[in-house]
């Protein structure tokens, strides 16, 4: 929706506490509102602890604020947005970035993906072949691209999704597949803000993966389940590091106010 992109305007407030303007309205279906705005928090446009208004979405979205309410609500309850006490009031906003959420979200994805590398595993011979040549061939363009001088760690981290994709569709099932679709967008909101910050670290993801690969052509489900795991475990220790050294978005500091 670019025109609606477009007419978000991000305005830092004089005492620091990021806020959302909204400066024109677009048309919208009620029933797109909940992925409209999950779009714009996932894409950063709605920034990391900026004041959500339901008043300024409804007249963007052409939407009643009823509509509204009902997708912000869905949205607290998968973590895009929460609130804050100022005072007697309670604000909406959206939900930062931080160390605590994302080795939450790691550890269930990893969970996720190691389900479905077991059964992947358990696929047969050919379809695995088929299944680790796929495999192979994203992790080996990963591994060109984090060798290049400027690597676009975006182009990287589109790959990455792919590869995990990929073993996740072969053996997810359909609950499997619906958890990692409610959970995905939340990643890509760290990986959309960090993923320049990851080259450092490229050599040791892509050589995970190997063993992912492996596991899954030699079909071995345990072994399978084991790397997923261990990668992930890894992963969330190695953005853990990054977030350290570049700090969370929006978050909240004691005594700050948004008037």
């Amino acid at each position: 929706m670019p025109a609606a992109k477009q007419a978000i305007q991000m305005i830092g407030r004089t005492d620091g506490t990021p806020s959302v303007t909204i400066r024109s309205s677009d048309t919208q279906k009620p029933d797109s509102v909940y992925r409209e705005i999950r779009e714009m928090i996932v894409a950063n446009q709605l920034a990391p602890g900026s004041r959500i208004v339901e008043r300024d979405l409804a007249d963007l979205l052409a939407v009643s604020r009823t509509g509204i309410r009902r997708a912000l609500h869905q949205l607290q309850q998968e973590g895009y947005v929460t609130t804050i006490n100022r005072g007697q009031r309670q604000r909406l906003i959206v939900a930062p970035l931080t160390q605590e959420d994302v080795l939450e979200l790691l550890q269930l994805l990893g969970t996720i993906e190691a389900v479905a590398s077991q059964r992947a595993a358990q696929l047969p011979v050919e379809t695995r072949k088929r299944l680790t040549s796929q495999l192979t061939k994203l992790n080996d363009e990963i591994a060109v691209q984090g060798k290049l001088k400027n690597p676009d760690a975006r182009r990287i981290h589109r790959i990455d999704m792919a590869f995990h994709r990929a073993y996740l569709t072969a053996g997810g099932g359909p609950r499997v597949l619906a958890l990692d679709d409610a959970l995905r967008p939340q990643t890509d909101r760290y990986g959309r803000l960090y993923s320049g910050a990851f080259s450092d670290y490229m050599s040791h993801s892509v050589e995970e993966h190997r063993h992912i690969i492996r596991a899954i052509s030699e079909g071995s489900p345990p072994r399978a389940m084991a790397a997923v795991l261990r990668h992930w475990t890894r992963a969330a220790e190695r953005i853990r590091v990054v977030i350290e050294r570049v700090g969370s978005y929006g978050r909240m500091t004691r005594g700050s106010s948004d008037g």
